[in-house]
């Protein structure tokens, strides 16, 4: 058993001569394969752990001054601009219909109600 607290036996370093020279550190190798399991159910593919993975952080806090302004840039969107995007949006077809993916996804609900996964279960 590794435990994710346990030091590192080796130094992980970004890999200079590769086009995803930070995201290789995150999921290459059979030592991240926890880091791609949790990726799969959010869509990702094989093909796309081949990519460069970007990603975007809200830092707003309305607790430091430094970054009170920052929840101001999502509402720079246009109303139109996510008028369309729901418009056009469709709901991808279950990538798992068995097992513990398939019961996690049919059950489980929106992270603003507390991720809650058992909202209809029966007691």
């Amino acid at each position: 058993f590794l435990s994710p607290f346990a030091p590192m036996k080796k130094k992980i370093s970004a890999n200079k001569n590769s086009m995803r020279p930070f995201s290789s550190i995150l999921v290459d190798g059979p030592e991240r394969a926890a880091a791609r399991a949790m990726l799969y159910p959010v869509g990702f593919t094989e093909a796309d752990f081949k990519k460069p993975i970007i990603g975007i952080a809200s830092t707003w806090s309305n607790v430091t001054p430094c970054n009170m302004h920052i929840d101001k840039l999502a509402l720079e969107v246009a109303s139109a601009d996510l008028k369309q995007r729901k418009q056009t949006w469709k709901k991808p077809a279950p990538r798992y219909t068995r097992g513990v993916l398939a019961k996690y996804a049919a059950h489980v609900t929106s992270a603003s109600q507390g991720a809650v996964t058992d909202a209809d279960l029966k007691l």
